[in-house]
């Protein structure tokens, strides 16, 4: 889900039909302030965790920044991960492999982009 900062409007959803679907969607968002963030919505419940692909457009960019976390059932959150791309990048990472995410002990995930222009 993606919402309005402001109201709380949902602008998009993507449901899978079950929980073996992989979702992949591609939403540009641009912004004119000298920093802006993003944060996900919780991901999830999942049964694994494969990869998570990004691109940034970064050319004006000073810092660029992924920030993933895990919650597990009880709700509790962990940083996980901490990722600062090049500029410019088309990055993939390994969420199982790369950095471990177990998705029997967080089977939610959140993540947090930060960008400073």
């Amino acid at each position: 889900m993606l919402f309005r900062k402001s109201t709380g409007e949902v602008l998009f959803e993507k449901v899978g039909e079950s929980s073996s679907d992989i979702l992949d969607e591609r939403i540009p968002i641009k912004g004119t302030r000298e920093t802006g963030s993003v944060q996900s919505t919780l991901i999830g419940p999942a049964t694994d965790w494969f990869n998570y692909y990004h691109t940034f457009d970064g050319a004006n960019t000073k810092e660029l920044s992924v920030e993933i976390y895990g919650r597990n059932l009880g709700g509790e959150e962990t940083f996980l991960y901490k990722h600062t791309p090049s500029s410019s990048s088309r990055d993939s990472i390994n969420l199982k492999t790369d950095i471990d995410i177990d998705a029997n002990k967080y089977p939610y995930l959140e993540l947090n982009h930060h960008q400073l222009y």
